[in-house]
């Protein structure tokens, strides 16, 4: 066998583990891909302040953490809500949201109190087009199977999904279904990328010295999407971290969430609520 042959077949097993590296790496299924990517998302908690107009109407934080053996991720969402006429500390929601490890949601538990009024609401998920649900309101509850069509999320999911996969660009739409708890439906949801932007939001705060009122002392600095989000003939505008974590986002009803340090978040919330009470 003279030298060419040989330099002939070394060259051809060597395009051919080549190819199948480039095979294995980016063309994988894109369950497996994104599963991949999804371990890449760093565990935290974000604070969020809540207006209603230029009025503070609230506060929430989103708290993700990893499960053992990359199995998934766990959610939690907290949210205190002023509701006219209602004192605001009667208004408040907890969600427990489990996902696989495609950022599929999986399983939740969901408790909303409003005044003496309290819902439970539990969830599971089965494949990609029924939702089992259900809801109890005091000693009343009752169950329903929802039909969707593909994998479901919570508002506070989708993003961890976009972030994941790294490749929106401006101009890019994407057809979500996110999955709302309280009202026990899922909804049709469109995203449109606008355009990627540098933001800050305060990441530190303490009070001043001579009035005592809480105040930004530092800004993080982070990359974001830019997207509306449509439902039927309604616009929001959200901006993403490339975390998955939301930096501002307008909500339905009028409410808008402003990503802030939590001494911004809750105590200065506390004091506002404190001032209208004089």
């Amino acid at each position: 066998m003279n030298r060419r042959v040989v330099a002939g077949v070394v060259l051809s097993v060597w395009l051919l583990v080549v190819a199948w590296h480039v095979r294995r790496e980016y063309f994988r299924p894109e369950a497996e891909r994104l599963a991949l990517a999804a371990r890449t998302l760093p565990p935290g908690v974000a604070y969020f302040a809540l207006f209603r107009a230029d009025r503070r109407a609230g506060w929430a934080q989103t708290e993700i953490d990893t499960l053992p053996a990359a199995s998934g991720f766990l959610i939690r969402d907290r949210v205190f809500l002023d509701v006219p006429g209602i004192q605001a500390a009667d208004s408040e929601s907890l969600t427990e949201a489990w996902y696989g490890p495609g950022l599929d949601l999986d399983s939740l538990r969901h408790l909303s109190v409003m005044a003496a009024d309290s819902v439970r609401v539990s969830a599971a998920v089965e494949g990609d087009s029924l939702i089992r649900v259900r809801a109890a309101r005091g000693d009343a509850a009752d169950s329903t199977e929802l039909r969707v069509a593909g994998p479901v999320a919570l508002a506070s999911g989708w993003p961890l999904r976009l972030a994941a996969e790294a490749r929106a660009r401006a101009g890019d739409r994407y057809a979500v279904q996110i999955f709302d708890p309280a009202a026990g439906a899922a909804r049709a949801t469109r995203l449109r990328v606008l355009s990627r932007e540098v933001v800050s939001f305060p990441d530190s705060a303490d009070t001043d010295s001579l009035t005592g009122v809480w105040m930004a002392v530092r800004e993080d600095t982070v990359r974001a999407w830019h997207l509306t989000q449509e439902m039927g003939s309604l616009e929001l505008e959200v901006w993403v971290d490339e975390d998955g974590r939301l930096v501002e986002a307008e909500l339905p009803g009028g409410l808008r969430m402003e990503r802030t340090a939590f001494e911004l978040a809750f105590f200065a919330m506390q004091s506002a609520r404190e001032r209208v009470r004089e």
